[in-house]
Protein backbone atom coordinates (compact mmCIF):
# COMPACT_ATOMS: atom_id res chain seq x y z
CA UNK A 1 0.00 0.00 0.00
CA UNK A 2 1.73 3.24 -1.17
CA UNK A 3 2.32 5.83 1.56
CA UNK A 4 1.27 9.40 0.82
CA UNK A 5 2.27 12.35 3.00
CA UNK A 6 0.16 15.52 2.74
CA UNK A 7 2.33 18.46 3.78
CA UNK A 8 0.23 21.19 5.38
CA UNK A 9 0.82 24.82 6.31
CA UNK A 10 2.01 26.18 9.62
CA UNK A 11 -1.11 26.86 11.65
CA UNK A 12 0.43 30.27 12.44
CA UNK A 13 0.04 31.21 8.75
CA UNK A 14 -3.72 31.55 9.34
CA UNK A 15 -4.48 30.82 5.68
CA UNK A 16 -8.12 29.85 6.13
CA UNK A 17 -8.86 28.73 2.59
CA UNK A 18 -5.79 26.47 2.55
CA UNK A 19 -6.87 24.94 5.85
CA UNK A 20 -10.35 24.30 4.43
CA UNK A 21 -8.78 22.59 1.41
CA UNK A 22 -6.52 20.30 3.43
CA UNK A 23 -9.19 19.52 6.06
CA UNK A 24 -11.85 18.60 3.53
CA UNK A 25 -9.48 16.64 1.32
CA UNK A 26 -8.32 14.44 4.20
CA UNK A 27 -11.91 13.92 5.37
CA UNK A 28 -13.00 12.94 1.87
CA UNK A 29 -10.14 10.44 1.61
CA UNK A 30 -11.51 8.63 4.66
CA UNK A 31 -14.97 8.44 3.09
CA UNK A 32 -13.97 6.73 -0.16
CA UNK A 33 -12.22 3.47 -1.01
CA UNK A 34 -8.61 3.75 -2.14
CA UNK A 35 -5.35 1.85 -2.04
CA UNK A 36 -3.20 4.44 -0.28
CA UNK A 37 -2.06 4.99 3.26
CA UNK A 38 -2.50 8.73 3.60
CA UNK A 39 -1.36 10.81 6.53
CA UNK A 40 -0.63 14.50 6.90
CA UNK A 41 2.10 16.49 8.56
CA UNK A 42 1.60 19.83 10.28
CA UNK A 43 4.90 21.66 10.74
CA UNK A 44 5.89 23.25 14.04
CA UNK A 45 8.08 26.23 14.77
CA UNK A 46 10.08 27.03 17.89
CA UNK A 47 8.87 30.63 17.70
CA UNK A 48 5.16 29.96 18.16
CA UNK A 49 3.32 31.19 21.22
CA UNK A 50 -0.38 30.29 21.31
CA UNK A 51 -0.27 29.69 17.55
CA UNK A 52 1.13 33.18 16.98
CA UNK A 53 4.46 34.14 15.46
CA UNK A 54 5.93 37.35 14.02
CA UNK A 55 6.51 38.15 10.37
CA UNK A 56 10.25 37.49 10.35
CA UNK A 57 9.86 34.47 12.59
CA UNK A 58 7.42 32.93 10.11
CA UNK A 59 9.84 33.58 7.26
CA UNK A 60 12.51 31.68 9.16
CA UNK A 61 10.04 28.88 9.90
CA UNK A 62 8.74 28.63 6.33
CA UNK A 63 12.06 28.76 4.50
CA UNK A 64 14.50 27.15 6.96
CA UNK A 65 12.71 25.13 9.66
CA UNK A 66 10.15 23.37 7.45
CA UNK A 67 12.64 22.30 4.75
CA UNK A 68 14.84 20.85 7.48
CA UNK A 69 11.88 18.97 8.95
CA UNK A 70 10.80 17.29 5.69
CA UNK A 71 14.27 15.81 5.11
CA UNK A 72 13.59 13.07 7.65
CA UNK A 73 10.30 11.85 6.15
CA UNK A 74 9.92 8.67 4.12
CA UNK A 75 6.94 8.24 1.81
CA UNK A 76 6.15 6.96 -1.65
CA UNK A 77 4.53 10.25 -2.66
CA UNK A 78 4.47 13.76 -1.20
CA UNK A 79 1.67 16.26 -1.71
CA UNK A 80 2.42 19.89 -0.85
CA UNK A 81 -1.02 21.31 -0.11
CA UNK A 82 -0.18 24.94 -0.92
CA UNK A 83 2.04 26.55 -3.55
CA UNK A 84 3.61 28.88 -0.99
CA UNK A 85 5.58 25.86 0.19
CA UNK A 86 6.66 24.65 -3.25
CA UNK A 87 10.29 25.29 -2.24
CA UNK A 88 10.06 22.15 -0.09
CA UNK A 89 10.70 20.24 -3.32
CA UNK A 90 14.39 21.03 -2.83
CA UNK A 91 14.37 18.62 0.11
CA UNK A 92 12.03 16.00 -1.38
CA UNK A 93 12.19 13.60 -4.31
CA UNK A 94 10.78 15.91 -7.00
CA UNK A 95 9.67 13.03 -9.23
CA UNK A 96 7.29 11.91 -6.45
CA UNK A 97 6.03 15.31 -5.30
CA UNK A 98 2.66 16.90 -6.19
CA UNK A 99 1.87 20.57 -5.48
CA UNK A 100 -1.55 22.23 -5.34
CA UNK A 101 -1.58 25.81 -6.65
CA UNK A 102 -4.47 27.95 -5.42
CA UNK A 103 -3.57 31.31 -6.95
CA UNK A 104 -0.63 33.47 -8.05
CA UNK A 105 -1.97 36.75 -6.68
CA UNK A 106 1.16 38.37 -5.12
CA UNK A 107 3.25 37.32 -8.12
CA UNK A 108 0.70 38.64 -10.63
CA UNK A 109 0.26 41.86 -8.67
CA UNK A 110 3.97 42.56 -8.91
CA UNK A 111 3.88 41.86 -12.65
CA UNK A 112 0.99 44.32 -13.13
CA UNK A 113 -1.09 41.43 -14.47
CA UNK A 114 -4.23 42.10 -12.41
CA UNK A 115 -6.42 44.76 -13.96
CA UNK A 116 -7.38 47.49 -11.51
CA UNK A 117 -4.56 46.70 -9.08
CA UNK A 118 -1.35 48.75 -8.97
CA UNK A 119 1.93 46.80 -9.18
CA UNK A 120 3.93 46.64 -5.97
CA UNK A 121 7.33 45.42 -4.83
CA UNK A 122 8.56 42.04 -5.90
CA UNK A 123 7.46 39.31 -3.46
CA UNK A 124 10.87 37.68 -3.71
CA UNK A 125 10.28 34.79 -1.33
CA UNK A 126 6.95 33.92 -2.92
CA UNK A 127 8.63 34.04 -6.32
CA UNK A 128 11.39 31.81 -4.95
CA UNK A 129 8.79 29.21 -3.97
CA UNK A 130 6.97 29.39 -7.31
CA UNK A 131 10.19 28.86 -9.24
CA UNK A 132 10.29 25.32 -7.85
CA UNK A 133 6.94 24.36 -9.42
CA UNK A 134 8.60 23.29 -12.68
CA UNK A 135 10.39 20.55 -10.75
CA UNK A 136 7.19 18.98 -9.40
CA UNK A 137 6.08 15.61 -10.74
CA UNK A 138 2.61 17.09 -11.17
CA UNK A 139 0.71 20.27 -10.35
CA UNK A 140 -2.92 20.51 -9.28
CA UNK A 141 -4.51 23.83 -10.26
CA UNK A 142 -7.85 24.79 -8.71
CA UNK A 143 -9.18 26.39 -11.90
CA UNK A 144 -8.53 26.53 -15.62
CA UNK A 145 -7.58 30.17 -15.18
CA UNK A 146 -4.92 29.26 -12.61
CA UNK A 147 -3.59 26.64 -15.02
CA UNK A 148 -3.39 29.28 -17.75
CA UNK A 149 -1.46 31.59 -15.42
CA UNK A 150 0.96 28.80 -14.49
CA UNK A 151 1.72 28.18 -18.15
CA UNK A 152 2.07 31.87 -19.00
CA UNK A 153 3.94 33.20 -15.98
CA UNK A 154 5.70 30.21 -14.42
CA UNK A 155 6.72 28.36 -17.58
CA UNK A 156 4.96 25.18 -16.43
CA UNK A 157 3.98 22.57 -19.00
CA UNK A 158 0.26 22.12 -19.72
CA UNK A 159 0.53 18.33 -19.69
CA UNK A 160 1.96 18.51 -16.19
CA UNK A 161 -1.08 20.34 -14.74
CA UNK A 162 -4.46 18.90 -13.76
CA UNK A 163 -7.41 21.15 -12.92
CA UNK A 164 -9.26 19.85 -9.88
CA UNK A 165 -11.98 22.08 -8.44
CA UNK A 166 -12.69 22.57 -4.76
CA UNK A 167 -15.66 20.91 -3.15
CA UNK A 168 -18.39 22.71 -1.26
CA UNK A 169 -19.47 22.41 2.38
CA UNK A 170 -22.44 20.23 3.22
CA UNK A 171 -25.40 22.58 3.44
CA UNK A 172 -28.05 19.87 3.75
CA UNK A 173 -28.55 20.38 7.54
CA UNK A 174 -29.78 23.89 6.69
CA UNK A 175 -31.79 22.94 3.61
CA UNK A 176 -35.13 23.85 5.17
CA UNK A 177 -33.95 26.87 7.16
CA UNK A 178 -36.07 29.82 6.15
CA UNK A 179 -34.71 33.26 5.39
CA UNK A 180 -36.61 34.71 8.35
CA UNK A 181 -35.26 32.09 10.77
CA UNK A 182 -31.72 32.58 9.46
CA UNK A 183 -31.99 36.34 9.98
CA UNK A 184 -33.43 35.88 13.44
CA UNK A 185 -30.65 33.51 14.50
CA UNK A 186 -27.98 35.89 13.20
CA UNK A 187 -29.76 38.96 14.62
CA UNK A 188 -30.11 40.54 11.20
CA UNK A 189 -33.01 42.77 10.12
CA UNK A 190 -36.14 40.65 9.69
CA UNK A 191 -38.10 43.28 7.75
CA UNK A 192 -38.79 43.41 4.02
CA UNK A 193 -35.41 45.06 3.46
CA UNK A 194 -33.18 43.22 0.97
CA UNK A 195 -29.74 42.21 2.22
CA UNK A 196 -26.69 42.17 -0.08
CA UNK A 197 -23.58 40.36 1.17
CA UNK A 198 -19.98 41.20 0.32
CA UNK A 199 -17.02 39.25 1.71
CA UNK A 200 -13.29 39.51 2.28
CA UNK A 201 -10.77 42.21 3.11
CA UNK A 202 -8.02 41.69 0.54
CA UNK A 203 -7.01 44.27 -2.09
CA UNK A 204 -8.22 42.11 -4.98
CA UNK A 205 -11.77 41.87 -3.60
CA UNK A 206 -12.58 45.28 -5.13
CA UNK A 207 -14.57 46.38 -2.10
CA UNK A 208 -14.75 50.03 -3.14
CA UNK A 209 -16.71 49.09 -6.25
CA UNK A 210 -19.09 47.07 -4.07
CA UNK A 211 -19.63 50.17 -1.91
CA UNK A 212 -20.27 52.32 -4.97
CA UNK A 213 -22.87 49.83 -6.18
CA UNK A 214 -24.49 49.92 -2.74
CA UNK A 215 -24.54 53.73 -2.71
CA UNK A 216 -26.65 53.81 -5.86
CA UNK A 217 -28.74 50.78 -4.95
CA UNK A 218 -29.72 52.18 -1.55
CA UNK A 219 -30.89 55.43 -3.12
CA UNK A 220 -33.44 53.52 -5.19
CA UNK A 221 -34.46 50.53 -3.05
CA UNK A 222 -34.82 49.44 0.60
CA UNK A 223 -31.57 47.47 0.82
CA UNK A 224 -28.82 47.03 3.37
CA UNK A 225 -25.23 45.89 2.90
CA UNK A 226 -23.62 43.14 5.01
CA UNK A 227 -19.84 42.74 5.09
CA UNK A 228 -18.19 39.54 6.29
CA UNK A 229 -14.47 40.03 6.80
CA UNK A 230 -11.75 41.50 8.95
CA UNK A 231 -11.87 45.17 9.85
CA UNK A 232 -8.51 46.07 8.31
CA UNK A 233 -7.17 49.14 6.54
CA UNK A 234 -8.40 47.98 3.12
CA UNK A 235 -11.95 47.59 4.40
CA UNK A 236 -11.84 50.93 6.21
CA UNK A 237 -10.69 52.67 3.04
CA UNK A 238 -13.48 51.05 1.04
CA UNK A 239 -16.09 51.92 3.67
CA UNK A 240 -14.97 55.56 3.60
CA UNK A 241 -16.67 56.03 0.21
CA UNK A 242 -20.04 54.85 1.55
CA UNK A 243 -22.82 57.42 1.66
CA UNK A 244 -24.13 55.89 4.89
CA UNK A 245 -21.31 53.81 6.42
CA UNK A 246 -23.28 53.43 9.64
CA UNK A 247 -25.94 51.44 7.74
CA UNK A 248 -23.50 48.65 6.83
CA UNK A 249 -23.77 45.53 8.96
CA UNK A 250 -20.25 44.32 9.76
CA UNK A 251 -19.47 40.72 10.72
CA UNK A 252 -15.80 39.98 11.34
CA UNK A 253 -15.79 36.23 11.80
CA UNK A 254 -18.28 33.39 11.71
CA UNK A 255 -17.91 29.61 12.05
CA UNK A 256 -18.85 27.55 9.02
CA UNK A 257 -22.36 26.73 10.25
CA UNK A 258 -23.09 30.42 10.77
CA UNK A 259 -21.73 31.33 7.33
CA UNK A 260 -24.21 28.91 5.77
CA UNK A 261 -26.96 30.61 7.76
CA UNK A 262 -25.70 33.97 6.48
CA UNK A 263 -25.95 32.81 2.86
CA UNK A 264 -29.52 31.71 3.60
CA UNK A 265 -30.30 35.03 5.28
CA UNK A 266 -29.21 37.39 2.50
CA UNK A 267 -30.82 37.96 -0.88
CA UNK A 268 -27.74 38.29 -3.05
CA UNK A 269 -23.95 37.97 -2.88
CA UNK A 270 -21.99 40.72 -4.65
CA UNK A 271 -18.47 39.61 -5.57
CA UNK A 272 -16.82 41.92 -8.13
CA UNK A 273 -13.22 40.78 -7.55
CA UNK A 274 -10.36 41.98 -9.73
CA UNK A 275 -8.94 38.47 -9.55
CA UNK A 276 -9.62 35.11 -7.90
CA UNK A 277 -7.76 31.82 -7.96
CA UNK A 278 -11.23 30.29 -7.84
CA UNK A 279 -13.74 32.29 -5.79
CA UNK A 280 -15.72 30.10 -3.41
CA UNK A 281 -18.17 32.49 -1.66
CA UNK A 282 -20.51 33.04 -4.64
CA UNK A 283 -20.61 29.32 -5.39
CA UNK A 284 -21.24 28.51 -1.71
CA UNK A 285 -24.10 31.01 -1.72
CA UNK A 286 -25.56 29.42 -4.86
CA UNK A 287 -25.51 26.03 -3.11
CA UNK A 288 -27.62 27.63 -0.37
CA UNK A 289 -30.17 28.97 -2.85
CA UNK A 290 -28.87 32.54 -2.95
CA UNK A 291 -27.91 34.03 -6.34
CA UNK A 292 -24.55 35.74 -6.85
CA UNK A 293 -23.46 38.69 -8.97
CA UNK A 294 -19.75 38.68 -9.78
CA UNK A 295 -17.20 40.27 -12.04
CA UNK A 296 -16.27 38.39 -15.18
CA UNK A 297 -12.58 38.41 -14.23
CA UNK A 298 -10.12 35.51 -14.00
CA UNK A 299 -11.69 32.26 -12.72
CA UNK A 300 -15.06 33.64 -11.64
CA UNK A 301 -16.95 32.55 -14.79
CA UNK A 302 -15.80 28.99 -13.96
CA UNK A 303 -16.86 29.31 -10.34
CA UNK A 304 -20.42 30.48 -10.98
CA UNK A 305 -21.23 28.85 -14.31
CA UNK A 306 -22.92 30.30 -17.40
CA UNK A 307 -26.21 31.50 -15.92
CA UNK A 308 -25.35 33.93 -13.11
CA UNK A 309 -25.18 37.63 -13.98
CA UNK A 310 -21.77 39.27 -14.35
CA UNK A 311 -20.17 42.54 -15.41
CA UNK A 312 -16.67 43.96 -15.64
CA UNK A 313 -15.04 44.53 -12.25
CA UNK A 314 -14.93 48.32 -12.79
CA UNK A 315 -18.43 48.63 -14.30
CA UNK A 316 -20.48 50.05 -11.44
CA UNK A 317 -23.58 50.61 -13.59
CA UNK A 318 -23.37 47.11 -15.06
CA UNK A 319 -22.99 45.47 -11.64
CA UNK A 320 -25.83 47.61 -10.27
CA UNK A 321 -28.10 46.46 -13.09
CA UNK A 322 -27.20 42.81 -12.38
CA UNK A 323 -27.96 43.21 -8.67
CA UNK A 324 -31.28 44.94 -9.35
CA UNK A 325 -32.38 42.14 -11.70
CA UNK A 326 -31.27 39.51 -9.17
CA UNK A 327 -33.17 41.17 -6.32
CA UNK A 328 -36.31 42.51 -7.97
CA UNK A 329 -37.07 40.57 -11.17
CA UNK A 330 -38.92 37.69 -9.50
CA UNK A 331 -39.10 35.43 -12.55
CA UNK A 332 -35.42 35.85 -13.36
CA UNK A 333 -34.53 35.46 -9.69
CA UNK A 334 -36.19 32.05 -9.51
CA UNK A 335 -34.31 30.97 -12.64
CA UNK A 336 -31.02 32.09 -11.07
CA UNK A 337 -31.76 30.28 -7.83
CA UNK A 338 -32.48 26.99 -9.60
CA UNK A 339 -29.49 27.35 -11.92
CA UNK A 340 -27.25 28.01 -8.95
CA UNK A 341 -28.52 24.97 -7.08
CA UNK A 342 -28.01 22.75 -10.13
CA UNK A 343 -24.54 24.06 -11.00
CA UNK A 344 -23.20 23.86 -7.45
CA UNK A 345 -23.97 20.12 -7.25
CA UNK A 346 -20.96 19.45 -9.47
CA UNK A 347 -18.54 20.59 -6.78
CA UNK A 348 -18.00 17.97 -4.08
CA UNK A 349 -15.01 17.09 -1.94
CA UNK A 350 -15.50 13.45 -2.92
CA UNK A 351 -14.94 14.38 -6.57
CA UNK A 352 -11.95 16.48 -5.58
CA UNK A 353 -10.46 13.59 -3.58
CA UNK A 354 -11.06 10.99 -6.31
CA UNK A 355 -9.43 13.16 -8.97
CA UNK A 356 -6.50 13.87 -6.66
CA UNK A 357 -6.04 10.15 -6.06
CA UNK A 358 -5.95 9.71 -9.84
CA UNK A 359 -3.06 12.18 -9.96
CA UNK A 360 -1.23 10.18 -7.29
CA UNK A 361 -1.68 7.03 -9.36
CA UNK A 362 -0.31 8.67 -12.53
CA UNK A 363 2.73 10.03 -10.71
CA UNK A 364 3.56 6.71 -9.08
CA UNK A 365 3.23 4.90 -12.42
CA UNK A 366 5.66 7.34 -14.03
CA UNK A 367 8.25 6.96 -11.29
Amino acid sequence: MPKVLLLRNFIEDKRTSMEVYADNLTTAYSDIDHDYKIRYYRPATRFSRNNQAGHWQMRFARYLEYPAQVKRFKADLYHIAEHGYAHLIRNLPANRTVVTVHDLIPFLKHRGAIKGVKPEKNPRLAEYSLKHLKRAAHIIAISENTKKDLIKYCDCKAENISVIYYGLPDVSPYQHLSKLDARTQLKLPDSDKKLVLITGQEFYKNLETSIKVYNQLSQKHPVQLVHLGRNNEIWQQAKSVANQPESIIELEQLPHSEIVKLYKAVDCVLFPSWYEGFGLPPLEAMACGTPAVTSNAASLPEAIGPDMLTAAADDVEGLLNCVEITLFDNEKRQELIQSGLDYSKKFTWQNCAKQTLDVYQRVLKQD
